[in-house]
């Protein structure tokens, strides 16, 4: 059926094709290969402290959709794969993937697994390693032995032990996103202007449906949406309790160094503490902006200017100066 035809039916509801979109979009039409590409890891170093190293890493990419239809469910799974990504929480970063020293050298189990995996044409991501062929263990026995094999087995089983708790999660997840997927997606192809492209219809779908639903999840766990270095974050009430948002100290947001402040600043400071401390103690949250653990790293300069009853320009640079 034409892709034109399926809106159409769609918006007469002859038929679901929004349905279909996700249905595509949750199916394995999409295949994944592992990419090595350089990211940015966080390391220790003795001299010169905390750093960020640029380390080659294993990460999924899925092929592109062919049909109209599969562009958009790309989309979607593209979506879904990055809301359903918290439930990784749930496998412990440092214990699965290695020490820094082992992450400096390559050498760290996840990223030796798949590099791996990646030898011998077998492109499975840490959460589908349960899906891994019996095939690509004895393809590893017949070349390199027995015993480098058992050696694989034991590295995969720590992932396979924590996949059902974290498969759990992901339903959970998925449970109360999917349904805000279809809403948005009626909601887009009603509005299809059916004489456009079919390429500016699938951009047009994607688009809407990525705003719609981010809208949509706002409302729905009551969340407070932030964009840090053009990321976005969802971060809900639960992750302000759970951050002790009001056991946070003032100058735990602002870090400022009061040892180099003069008495004018200081008296400036200890005004802008009190402030802070109000909303703190009111579990406003409103007024600061959090990171993606819940954890408030900033304050919103207009709404504290007003409270101290400066001009904004003004606060901003009595506040920059107490930060030099």
């Amino acid at each position: 059926m034409d892709f034109k035809d399926k809106i159409r039916l769609h918006n007469y509801g002859r038929i679901s094709m929004s349905d279909e979109l996700i249905n595509l979009a949750l199916s394995d039409v999409f295949s994944t290969t592992m990419i090595n590409k350089p990211v940015p890891v966080p390391y220790t170093d003795e001299i010169l402290g905390d750093i960020i190293l640029q380390l080659p890493r294993w990460r999924p990419g899925y092929s592109e959709g062919v049909t109209f239809e599969e562009k958009i469910a790309r989309n979607l799974k593209v979506m879904i794969s990055r809301h359903t990504k918290t439930a990784n929480k749930i496998r412990d970063k440092k214990s699965f993937e290695g020490t820094q020293l082992q992450m400096m050298q390559g050498e760290d189990p996840l990223h030796h697994i798949y590099t791996l995996m990646v030898e011998f044409d077998h492109q499975y991501y840490k959460d589908d390693f349960d899906k891994v062929p019996e095939q690509f263990f004895k393809e590893i026995e017949k070349r390199y032995g027995t015993n480098f094999e058992i050696k694989i087995r034991n590295e995969f089983k720590p992932f396979l032990d924590v996949l059902s708790p974290i498969n759990r999660e992901k339903q959970r997840l998925l449970d109360e996103y999917i349904p805000l997927i279809k809403e948005a997606l009626d909601e887009c192809m009603l509005k299809v202007d059916l004489n456009r492209s079919e390429m500016d219809i699938v951009a047009y779908i994607a688009n809407g449906v990525r705003w719609k639903v981010s809208r949509k999840l706002t409302k729905l766990l009551g969340t407070k949406v932030h964009q840090i270095k053009g990321k976005k974050y969802f971060v809900t009430k639960r992750d302000i309790r759970s951050a002790k948002f009001i056991r946070t100290k003032p100058n735990d947001i602002l870090k400022v160094d009061t040892n180099k402040l003069s008495s004018a600043q200081y008296v400036f400071f200890e005004k802008l503490i009190r402030c802070i401390q109000k909303e703190i103690d009111s579990i406003n949250i409103d007024p600061f902006t959090f990171n993606d653990e819940g954890q408030p790293i900033n304050i919103n300069k207009r709404y504290f200017a007003k409270k101290m009853e400066l001009e904004e320009s003004n606060f901003k640079k009595r506040l920059s100066r107490l930060r030099k």
